[in-house]
């Protein structure tokens, strides 16, 4: 029974539903519908109203139509005066354009002569810095000779002690003294200045080579010098003629802007001109189309009342469609609300078959499906898992000496106390009246069992005189739901009876 009530009404939501969503779509056409007329309205009401507009027209040109003649004149007039403009303002415009084209060739040679500057300015500064080089060398090679000088005027000395003290041997040699020792020192001595003449030779040729290596760098340094001066002479020169190259182009940038704004005057007026021209020229042809279809004026307004006449119907009828679409609306909003709650309860149902409404713990079909996933988990993992099978001490005898409602408040802090030390997604079952259900993914038997005692002590702490019983299974590879659930079960016995003993 509860079965067959419960698909009559799935059934009778389904058809309120069905029901709803076709009122929702005939509320929706006929909207369109309404949108449809209200948009085919409105564009008749802008044809009538040009067509009243075009009629009143008419016969405001028909009244001036007397006026045409003098206005075309005033066209033929303005025209004439038009083209005069046109003309001296294109006038203007080549002349513009002539003075940027020179203009442009100005700046062009402008652009090479300064660049020509440039290059001058460049070599004059090379120039500059070899003279300055040739001048360093050149002092540094008369430092050079006046050492080699200050040299040579020491061995010049040298040479003429040792020819002294030659003298002096020789002399001693005359009279006899230590002939052969004062000859070697003689001719010693005579070498030694010899030698000293030779180098000092030679120190004087390098000498002169660079005294005249010096004044032959003086020389080009002069010349650069008088180099860079010629070119300082002619860039100041093509400086000049650039200014005036540049002052010349910037008056024809003036002049060309200056022609420019008068032929853009010119224009603003033939355009005014123009636009009044063509004013005229709407006004009298709009007189001649009154003239000659005044007598449409009549028929015109006929079908424009036609047409107001149609459009007050399709507008209450449009309002008709209305009212009908927002009665549907609120029909489908009752089915749609009635739906809601079915469906509200329906969850209500489900949730408490599938949660136990006094402890909060997952119910038993449920429950099951949630314990074969986390095997099926184990295995795809690592393969530990602890399932933990929970027995209430003693919830028989509180519900016999204390009530039932000292026994749901035993229950509720069990299940409180095993949800605080497990992990939110490790499942709670509750398979009987005093008997829960706990999978351990990824969890030894010994670390099950450090988390049941923590358990048991905050048990004890709520009520003194609870305790629980634990039975564990660890997951073995041929192991099913069942088998694990018979081992835990047969743990739990196996503790209980310890615990009697």
């Amino acid at each position: 029974m509860p079965d067959r009530a419960r698909r009559a009404s799935e059934r009778h939501r389904a058809e309120r539903d069905e029901a709803a969503a076709e009122r929702e779509h005939a509320a929706a056409a006929r909207e369109a519908a309404a949108d449809d007329r209200d948009r085919s309205q409105a564009e008749a009401d802008r044809q009538a109203s040009n067509r009243e507009g075009a009629a009143a027209d008419r016969e405001r040109d028909v009244a001036s139509s007397d006026h045409s003649a003098s206005d075309r004149d005033e066209s033929d007039a303005a025209a004439q005066e038009r083209v005069s403009h046109r003309s001296r303002a294109a006038a203007d415009r080549e002349h513009a354009v002539a003075d940027r084209v020179q203009s442009v060739s100005d700046r062009q040679e402008s652009l090479a002569a300064a660049g020509e500057r440039r290059s001058n300015r460049h070599d004059a500064t090379d120039d500059r810095e070899r003279a300055e080089t040739d001048r360093d060398h050149a002092l540094s090679d008369r430092d050079a000779s006046r050492l080699a000088a200050d040299e040579r005027s020491s061995n010049r000395e040298h040479a003429a002690a040792d020819r002294a003290r030659s003298a002096a041997d020789r002399a001693l040699l005359g009279a006899g003294h230590a002939r052969s020792a004062g000859d070697a020192g003689a001719a010693d001595r005579d070498r030694a200045a010899a030698n000293r003449d030779r180098s000092q030779a030679v120190s004087d040729e390098g000498i002169s080579i660079r005294e005249g290596a010096a004044a032959d760098r003086e020389h080009a340094a002069a010349d650069r010098d008088h180099a860079a001066s010629g070119r300082d002479c002619s860039q100041a020169a093509a400086d000049r003629l650039d200014s005036d190259r540049e002052d010349v182009a910037a008056d024809r940038e003036r002049a060309a802007a200056e022609r420019d704004l008068t032929a853009s005057d010119r224009d603003r007026s033939q355009a005014a001109a123009d636009e009044r021209t063509s004013s005229h020229d709407e006004v009298a042809a709009d007189r001649q189309r009154a003239a000659a279809y005044s007598y449409l004026t009549a028929s015109d307004r006929e079908q424009a009342q036609a047409q107001a006449d149609q459009r007050i119907s399709d507008r209450d009828q449009a309002t008709d469609d209305r009212r009908q679409a927002a009665s549907d609306r609120a029909l489908a909003a009752a089915d749609r609300a009635a739906a809601a709650l079915d469906r509200q309860q329906t969850r209500a149902q489900l949730r408490d078959a599938q949660f136990d409404q006094l402890t909060g713990a997952i119910g038993r079909g449920l429950g099951l499906v949630l314990l074969q996933r986390e095997i099926n988990r184990a295995r795809h993992a690592n393969g530990l898992l602890v399932l933990a099978y929970v027995d209430v001490d003693g919830l028989k005898h509180v519900n016999d000496s204390l009530g039932h409602a000292a026994g749901d408040a035993l229950l509720r802090v069990v299940a409180t106390s095993i949800q605080r030390h497990l992990r939110s997604y490790d499942p709670i079952v509750r398979i009987g009246g005093d008997e829960f259900v706990c999978a351990l993914a990824n969890t030894t038997p010994d670390e099950a069992g450090v988390r049941f005692r923590d358990i048991a002590v905050t048990i004890r702490r709520a009520l003194p005189e609870a305790s629980i019983s634990v039975g564990f299974a660890a997951l073995q590879p041929d192991d099913t739901l069942d088998t694990l659930t018979k081992r835990g079960d047969l743990a739990l016995y196996e503790a209980k009876r310890s615990r009697r003993d």
